[in-house]
């Protein structure tokens, strides 16, 4: 039968309401799982960041969180939604929103970005949570660091204190070779 005639899938006048099918326009399951999942992720990183790992941040907590980083509004219930896996959609201005809070790019959310891609952004945030932590004021400062620099934190990621040590000398002397003030210690180390 056609959809909308009596006795088809679609028959409101049947049952007094419409069964759901997805439209055309709904995101598949796939597309929804890989947000909740991403977004989960990026959510435990956080926890994990501010030292919540064992204690997380409730869905109103990262909604005030939200609301004063991004300037942006975000209902406590989505947060909700999104943490258990309940969610169906989201729009485009929360992806945006929660892209900016996360520092992710919006695609990171989707299926079309690359789980090995994915796993990289997060492996640099957790690298950045870990300087920030280490001294380093803000994140802020990092998106103003010169490509060269960023990528010499990126290769400090996973090296021994010792040879991280040794890397601080011959900077330390580069520093002093052409006439520089090498910055003072973070509080950090010391």
């Amino acid at each position: 039968m056609a959809d909308g005639q009596p006795g088809s899938e679609h028959d409101s006048t049947r049952t007094g309401t419409a069964r759901h099918r997805p439209s055309e326009h709904s995101p598949s399951r796939r597309t929804v799982e890989t947000f909740v999942a991403r977004a989960n992720r990026l959510f435990a990183l956080r926890c994990d960041r501010d030292g919540r790992k064992d204690d997380p941040y409730s869905p109103q907590e990262f909604a005030d969180l939200i609301k004063s980083e991004t300037g942006e509004k975000v209902s406590h219930t989505w947060i909700w939604q999104i943490r258990t896996g309940r969610t169906t959609n989201a729009t485009i201005e929360y992806v945006e929103i929660l892209a900016r809070f996360f520092g992710v790019p919006e695609a990171y959310f989707f299926p079309g970005y690359d789980e090995q891609a994915a796993k990289q952004v997060e492996a640099e945030l957790s690298l950045l949570d870990k300087m920030k932590k280490a001294g380093i004021p803000s994140i802020a400062a990092l998106h103003a660091m010169s490509p060269a620099s960023l990528n010499l934190a990126r290769l400090a990621n996973g090296v021994s204190p010792e040879t991280l040590n040794a890397v601080e000398v011959v900077l330390t002397n580069a520093w002093k070779a052409e006439g520089l003030e090498p910055p003072a210690p973070s509080q950090a180390e010391g």
